[in-house]
């Protein structure tokens, strides 16, 4: 039987520190995850991510496990390769309450992939 429980504010043991539950629930990641694009796309780890799908050079869709609300959730991307970093677009042109796409560069601006991507996501689920 599942349990459920309910507080509108969260404090620490000695009562001096407190948050409210709107903050909790809205401030929290509801996506995130690690990936690598050189030679294979694959998720080396994640939250709410059901898969990874490769595009072509430089472009990856993320497609989560459960839904976004709308697609004006906000996504922070960071990645790189060898001893130097990507340029990271989180392309809104592809953001859907299901997915988005990730599109990584070299310094030049040409589509490459990265060994390591990381990214975030914030919003409201379905």
């Amino acid at each position: 039987m599942a349990s459920e429980l309910r507080v509108d504010t969260l404090k620490d043991s000695s009562g001096s520190n407190s948050v409210g539950m709107a903050y909790v629930a809205g401030g929290s990641a509801k996506g995130w995850g690690q990936l690598t694009s050189i030679s294979t796309t694959a998720m080396q780890d994640s939250l709410n991510v059901a898969s990874v799908t490769d595009n072509g050079t430089g472009s990856s869709d993320l497609n989560w496990t459960s839904t976004f609300n709308n697609d004006d959730y906000a996504t922070a991307t960071s990645g790189e390769r060898s001893s130097f970093y990507h340029a990271i677009g989180h392309s809104t042109a592809n953001t859907a309450t299901n997915h988005f796409t990730l599109n990584t560069t070299n310094t030049s601006w040409n589509a490459e992939d990265a060994e390591e991507v990381h990214f975030i996501s914030m919003g409201d689920l379905a």
